[in-house]
């Protein structure tokens, strides 16, 4: 009885084990986004600290508006880390979405292409990690 249990949990630990793609891809779009958001906290609390001796509260607010988007990609990297189809195209469409804003407003310069370049990339890796898993869900079981 034991024996059958066994081939059965092996199996499915092989099933539910992530593949050296999926592990590619979380950590591009899960390490990038948390440097993104590392560095916009920064910035913010830098702000922050020269603020604080006027006592304004404007300050704060805009300057807590202007950090919320920069925590986007780390949010899209949590979604993408379990659903990599999701998370994947939300990646790849955002990161597409801005590189076309900001060719078509003349305003692009190399460091645009260094900022969407991880992000397009990590939405790749994941679009093809769940391809990946799709396939060898797929496959059939052998005797």
């Amino acid at each position: 009885m034991t024996g059958s249990g066994a081939v059965d949990d092996k199996a499915i630990l092989r099933h539910h084990k992530a593949s050296p793609l999926c592990w590619a891809a979380r950590l591009l779009a899960s390490g990038y986004g948390l440097l993104i958001a590392l560095y916009a906290l920064g910035a913010f609390i830098v702000t922050l600290i020269g603020h604080v001796s006027r006592g304004g509260n404007t300050e704060f607010m805009l300057g807590l508006l202007f950090v919320l988007p920069w925590f986007i990609p780390l949010a899209l990297a949590v979604i993408a880390w379990r659903w990599h189809l999701v998370g994947g195209t939300l990646i790849t469409a955002g990161s597409a979405g801005l590189y076309l804003f900001f060719a078509h407003s003349g305003n692009m310069q190399w460091g645009i292409h260094l900022y969407l370049l991880p992000l397009l990339a990590g939405g790749i890796l994941h679009l093809l990690a769940w391809h990946m898993e799709k396939r060898t869900r797929q496959l059939p079981q052998l005797a």
